[in-house]
């Protein structure tokens, strides 16, 4: 299980979780929303489930949790009509058809959709963030470190066609290196070890910019830091 994010409610009695689950070679399932009480465990997400049409967007200072309506892909007949006096785990909701004034809304999120990436280093998940998230992470590593290459995992919830792919590394505005590829936009992105190990000769310990593109993402976003370092 691949957990995006999760939220405990203002009086901490009960915490929401976004997650999918890691499909393997066929990338990352659809994204779903639970809340279940604070000292349960993930195992117990399935008790909690929004139905599809809904996602959670946060809680108000009342501890109730708010819903918008959505339309994903995948369901797109969705009739499920959910209303202020539904309880879900004994939890209030409420129904919002404006944004948020908080800071995880002002971020925005793009075409009701939800965009995450995960970087690994062959099998290892090395971070893990999306678009309302402001933390950009950054992996450090080493030139003693065995593995066979860097994969980024960018997931859009609404698309998985075949598109040109582009990864370039960035530091200080200068482009050190370009990385393409043409595949299912679900489909794990290789940054091959050996480019890698040709700038850490040049540019040792150097934090760089991981910017991803495609057609969607056509000016590209910083999804996270590289530093390759000679320890």
């Amino acid at each position: 299980m691949n957990i995006l994010s999760d939220s405990k409610s203002p009086n901490e009695k009960h915490k929401y979780y976004e997650y999918q689950f890691d499909k393997g070679a066929l990338g990352y399932s659809k994204v779903f929303w639970s809340v279940i009480e604070n000292d349960e465990s993930i195992n117990d997400l399935k008790s909690g489930l929004i139905p599809s049409g809904y996602k959670i967007i946060g809680w108000n200072d009342d501890s109730e949790l708010i819903l918008q309506k959505w339309k994903p892909y995948y369901e797109s007949n969705t009739t499920y009509e959910l209303n202020n006096k539904t309880e879900f785990n004994g939890v209030k909701i409420h129904i919002s058809n404006t944004k948020l004034n908080s800071k995880k809304e002002n971020l925005g999120i793009v075409a009701d959709t939800i965009t995450n990436w995960q970087l690994y280093k062959d099998s290892e998940i090395l971070f893990a963030s999306n678009m309302v998230d402001s933390n950009r992470f950054t992996a450090e590593i080493k030139k003693s470190d065995k593995y066979k290459n860097l994969y980024l995992n960018f997931f859009y919830d609404f698309n998985n066609e075949i598109m040109k792919r582009e990864i370039k590394l960035v530091s200080d505005n200068k482009t050190l290196a370009t990385f393409e590829n043409e595949n299912r936009s679900h489909s794990p992105f290789p940054m091959e070890k050996y480019i890698l190990d040709r700038i850490r000769m040049v540019n040792p310990n150097k934090e760089m910019e991981i910017v991803y593109s495609d057609p969607i993402m056509k000016n590209g976003i910083i999804v996270g830091l590289l530093k390759l370092t000679n320890e």
